[in-house]
């Protein structure tokens, strides 16, 4: 019989991964605290962040329908212990670009952030590599 503790080293990490992976696509549904009068103008904190889109709820919730699969996808390539797990960087690097692009949309040049972003992707990929 396997004691407690055991078990709770054991399956403790495990666990908590299975959690954010069944409750992270529920924050999808943050963008509903935020107003939808029409301002251009996200105050948080004190700071306010200045945006295209008509209100603050669709500023949220476009970055969150591509965060969401980001962090997904992130796990399941830290996860995943398999050599094909490089194309998992393929299948989420078009959520990683268009969220890039929404946090820095004043650049207008999308070949400019998504070669900004390859480079992290290597970066990450080559330091995760080094890691094990």
């Amino acid at each position: 019989m396997i004691s407690n503790g055991i078990w709770q080293q054991k399956y403790r990490k495990d666990v908590l991964i299975i959690l954010l992976i069944l409750l992270i696509p529920f924050s999808l549904y943050l963008h509903l605290a935020f107003d939808d009068t029409p301002s251009q103008v996200l105050d948080i904190f004190g700071y306010q962040f200045i945006h295209v889109f008509n209100n603050n709820s669709a500023l949220i919730w476009s970055l969150l329908v591509n965060l969401i699969p980001v962090v997904l996808y992130s796990i399941w390539f830290l996860k995943c212990y398999f050599a094909w797990r490089y194309f998992i960087l393929l299948v989420m690097s078009p959520f990683a670009i268009d969220l890039i692009d929404i946090l820095f949309i004043v650049v207008d040049n999308h070949l400019l952030s998504s070669i900004v972003f390859f480079l992290i992707l290597l970066i990450i990929s080559l330091g995760v590599d080094k890691l094990r």
